[in-house]
C-alpha cells in the first residue's frame, strides 16, 4: 500500500484495507485501535508496554509535567498527527495498559498544557486565553482572557490541590513573565518582577506561593532561583553545576537537580539554605530525574554513558537499574526518555527510539525492587 506523508492515524486506518478489522470496535469515531505491544527488559525482567506504534513522532509530556490521572490508570502524551518535519503535535490519552487510545485535539495550538490533579480537565493556553479540555467528552471551554501579557508555549504546572495553575508569558514590552490562575475565582495574576530569561518555570506544588525557574547564573555560580508570588523575595537554590533538569521534590518545599559534568549525582536543597545535600551519587550519569507527586520515588534516565532508567528511593538514596530505554539520546527531545512517574509510583512512562521511530513506553515498577531499595544502606563491619 502507498503511505503518503500527509496521512494521519485516522486517515491511515480509514483508507487502508486494515480499517475493515476495526469497524466493529466500540467508539471507533473517537477511540482509536490499540497500538500496544508487550515485552520484558532483557536484563531486569521488568514488564514494558509499547503504547504507540503509528509511524510518526510520539513523546510524553515531560518528566515533571502533570500528565497522569490520579488513579494512575491513564496518561496524556503528544503525537505528531501528520508524519512530516515540523508537523503539528496533538494531544492524546491512553490507558496504562495500552488500551483506550483517544485523540484529544485536532490541530489546536496548545501551550502550557497540564492535567488538573482532579484528572478530568487539561488546562492550556492559546492565543490570549486559558482554556480547559475535558479528556472524556473532549469539550473545550475558555476560562479567562489574560490581560497584561501573552502566554507562551511553556510547561504548565499545578498545585496539588488544583487551585493554582502556572503558565509562561511575555509582557507587552517582550519581557518574560510568570503567570498563574486561581481556578476557583478565575482570576489571573502576573508575578510583578522583571525577569531576564526564566526557563523551566514550575509552581511549588504544596501551597503555590513560590515559583521555581532557571535564570542568569549569579556571581556564586548558582542559576536555580525561587521567587514569591509578589515578586519581592528571590532566593537561590544552592545547587551548583545543575544540568538544568530538576523540579520541586513533591510537597517537601525542597528542590532537586541532576548535576552535570564529571560530578554525577542528584542534589537536593531548600531555597535559601546555605548548601545542598547529596541524594544519590553516580555513576550513573543521571540526566532527567522525574519524581512522583509525593516526592518519594524518582526514575532518572542516564547518558554518556547510558546506564538505563534508574529507580531511586528518596528516603534511603539507594537506586538500581529499572530497565534500558534503548533510545538514541539524540538532539530531538523525543529521543530523550524523560521518565514520568505515576502518582502511585507503580508505573513510569518514557520515550524511546528503539524501533527507529519515537514511541511512548510504560514500564511497571516491581514492588520487590522498591522493597529492597527502602532498606537503608548498612555499612559492613569487621569482627
Amino acid at each position: 500500500m502507498n503511505f503518503e506523508h500527509t496521512s494521519s492515524r485516522r486517515q491511515f486506518l480509514r483508507t487502508t484495507t486494515t480499517a475493515a478489522m476495526f469497524v466493529g470496535l466500540n467508539g471507533f469515531a473517537g477511540e482509536l485501535p490499540w497500538e500496544r505491544r508487550f515485552f520484558d527488559d532483557p536484563e531486569t525482567g521488568v514488564k514494558i508496554i509499547q503504547a504507540t506504534s503509528f509511524p510518526t513522532v510520539n513523546m510524553n509530556m515531560y518528566f515533571r509535567s502533570r500528565c497522569w490521572t490520579p488513579d494512575a490508570q491513564t496518561f496524556l502524551f503528544w503525537s505528531m498527527t501528520q508524519p512530516k518535519r515540523n508537523g503539528r503535535m496533538d494531544l492524546y490519552r491512553v490507558n496504562v495498559d495500552g488500551t483506550q487510545l483517544v485523540q484529544l485535539t485536532e490541530g489546536k495550538s496548545l501551550g502550557d498544557a497540564a492535567l488538573h490533579p482532579g484528572g478530568g480537565l487539561v488546562y492550556f493556553t492559546s492565543d490570549d486565553s486559558v482554556y480547559t479540555l475535558d479528556i472524556n467528552s473532549l469539550a473545550e471551554k475558555q476560562v479567562v482572557a489574560i490581560k497584561g501579557a501573552t502566554p507562551t508555549d511553556g510547561i504548565g504546572s499545578f498545585t496539588n490541590d488544583g487551585r493554582r495553575y502556572c503558565f509562561n508569558a511575555r509582557t507587552p514590552d517582550n519581557k518574560p513573565a510568570i503567570g498563574f490562575l486561581d481556578t476557583l475565582s478565575k482570576q489571573v495574576r502576573l508575578v510583578p518582577k522583571s525577569f531576564d530569561c526564566p526557563t523551566f518555570v514550575q509552581i511549588e506544588p504544596k501551597d503555590g506561593h513560590y515559583f521555581h525557574y532557571i535564570g542568569e547564573r549569579n556571581a556564586q555560580g548558582f542559576d536555580l532561583f525561587v521567587t514569591d508570588e509578589d515578586g519581592q523575595v528571590e532566593q537561590i537554590v544552592p545547587i551548583l553545576h545543575g544540568n538544568g533538569h530538576g523540579a520541586w521534590l513533591g510537597p517537601s518545599g525542597r528542590m532537586y537537580s541532576a548535576i552535570s559534568g564529571d560530578l554525577r549525582g542528584i542534589m537536593v536543597a531548600k531555597p535559601g539554605e546555605a548548601q545542598s545535600t547529596l541524594l544519590a551519587a553516580g555513576p550513573p550519569n543521571f540526566w532527567h530525574p522525574g519524581c512522583d507527586p509525593d516526592g518519594k520515588w524518582m526514575v532518572s534516565d542516564s547518558n554518556a554513558p547510558d546506564d538505563g532508567l534508574q529507580l531511586i528511593c528518596v528516603e534511603t538514596g539507594r537506586f538500581c537499574r529499572l530497565a534500558f530505554s534503548a533510545s538514541n539520546h539524540g538532539h530531538a527531545q523525543w529521543s530523550h526518555p524523560h521518565p514520568s512517574v505515576s502518582p502511585d509510583a507503580q508505573f513510569v512512562v518514557f520515550n524511546s527510539t528503539r524501533t527507529g521511530v519515537p514511541h511512548v513506553y510504560v514500564a511497571t515498577i516491581p514492588s520487590e525492587m522498591k522493597g529492597k531499595l527502602q532498606i537503608p544502606f548498612q555499612p559492613h563491619k569487621q569482627g
